[in-house]
């Protein structure tokens, strides 16, 4: 979808009586823009972008991120599993805050190397 500017822009044409055609050459934007923009205004009288549907992060937030951050830097041999033991978290949820968060890669060294 086009930016605010861009949707503030086709309905102002759209409302002045211009055709989508005309808008679509005018601000050089795609078909399928201009007639969601026109409808999205149509239907909630605004041109301020949806909601982004889904789930909100109830679990893995910042403030549990910076702990998880805290705990690894303060004993990096701790394993994962024991982490999301003592943090009270899913071991799999706390996988994640590791790997796609703080973009580190977990191993455990084996003995003897």
């Amino acid at each position: 979808m086009a930016d605010k500017v861009k949707r503030d822009q086709i309905v102002a044409l759209k409302t002045a009586g211009v055709s989508n055609k005309c808008i679509v050459k005018q601000l050089k934007v795609c078909r399928k823009t201009v007639s969601n923009a026109w409808k999205q205004f149509q239907e909630t009288g605004t041109t301020s972008a949806k909601p982004i549907p889904g789930k909100l992060r109830s679990i893995r937030t910042k403030s549990v991120v910076s702990v998880v951050k805290k705990k690894i830097e303060r004993n990096a041999q701790r394993s994962v599993r024991k982490i999301a033991k003592e943090a009270k978290i899913l071991r799999s949820l706390m996988q994640r805050i590791v790997k796609n968060d703080l973009q580190l890669s977990p191993y455990k060294n084996s003995p003897g190397s």
